[in-house]
């Protein structure tokens, strides 16, 4: 087993491939509008069938794809993508995979794109034998409002169009995996974007990046962040060598601990930096910083979860 999971040739492609296709990405509106032409973009670069079985795709290839949204601050229900793509019938899946059918999954209390999204997932309950998702539809609007990540997110009531699905554990847990290297990357994003500055921002004719004070801290995070970044690939590593995919749940839910914790401290130090005294939504970290919050927030709940013992 390898000590630090490097990418593939290929795999690197397909991530320059989506960094390109994010590039021109425009910070998020107040009120966004779903960015289909950069979703149907995304699918023919091949980033919303990952967990198709007949796809071939592995652990490291979902790792990838997650490490290069989150960098670019991709919007748009990506994990939940991977996560339901397996309950739906084969003409329907090809149509999501093609980005033509918009995926979600979420609660009552906060269903991510709802407004927007062709397909409705409702999250169950998570065990040994996968993750139970339920196709609703949404009936009462109880609310409709902006997430903290600049995504829009409703609550209502949801009806159930159709019985419950039992998403199988190895894709279960890869869309858990592919949101943690989505949070790992969206870390090293915001780590780059600071240390950019702190190396042009001077005060007293010095650059405030050579201040020990600001230059430990952001040392200090950045080991973080790589230590997860590390860690997603490990846990992929772990899930594609393991003969029952639930051996690797201890591997998935510490990289998905580690990169939510990382990235948020990645974010609380950068607006350090910045100079932020309190929250400002016209700063530079707005958008992604909250973004980063809105998932993390995800990630921890996901990582309580995990089972002590691993399946035998």
């Amino acid at each position: 087993m390898s000590t630090d999971w490097p990418y593939s040739q290929e795999q690197r492609d397909f991530q320059r491939t989506l960094a390109r296709i994010l590039s021109e990405l425009p910070e998020p509106e107040p009120r966004p509008i779903f960015p289909r032409n950069r979703w149907t973009a995304i699918a023919e670069a091949g980033a919303l069938g990952l967990t198709a079985p007949d796809l071939g795709a592995g652990a490291l290839d979902v790792v990838a794809a997650g490490d290069a949204l989150g960098q670019g601050g991709c919007p748009g229900p990506w994990w939940q993508t991977l996560l339901t793509l397996d309950a739906l019938p084969a003409e329907d899946a090809e149509a999501a995979m093609a980005g033509a059918l918009v995926l979600t999954a979420g609660t009552a209390t906060a269903m991510p794109w709802g407004a927007s999204a062709d397909r409705i997932f409702e999250l169950g309950r998570y065990d040994e034998d996968g993750w139970r998702v339920r196709p609703v539809a949404l009936g009462e609007v109880r609310e409709d409002w902006v997430s903290l990540g600049h995504e829009p997110v409703v609550a209502a009531e949801l009806v159930p169009a159709s019985p419950e699905v039992l998403v199988g554990p190895r894709t279960a847990l890869l869309a858990r995996l592919g949101l943690a290297a989505y949070l790992a990357g969206a870390g090293q994003r915001v780590l780059s974007d600071v240390v950019a500055y702190a190396g042009q921002r001077t005060q007293f004719r010095t650059r405030i990046g050579d201040f020990t004070a600001v230059a430990h801290p952001l040392a200090e995070i950045d080991a973080q962040v790589r230590a997860a970044t590390l860690l997603t690939r490990r846990a992929a590593d772990a899930l594609d060598d393991a003969d029952d995919p639930r051996a690797a749940e201890i591997d998935v839910h510490a990289a998905l601990r580690a990169a939510a914790r990382s990235s948020r401290q990645a974010v609380y130090q950068a607006h350090q930096t910045y100079g932020a005294i309190g929250f400002s939504l016209e700063g530079p970290l707005s958008w992604l910083g909250q973004r980063v919050a809105q998932l993390a927030t995800e990630a921890e709940r996901f990582a309580r979860q995990v089972r002590l013992v691993p399946a035998a």
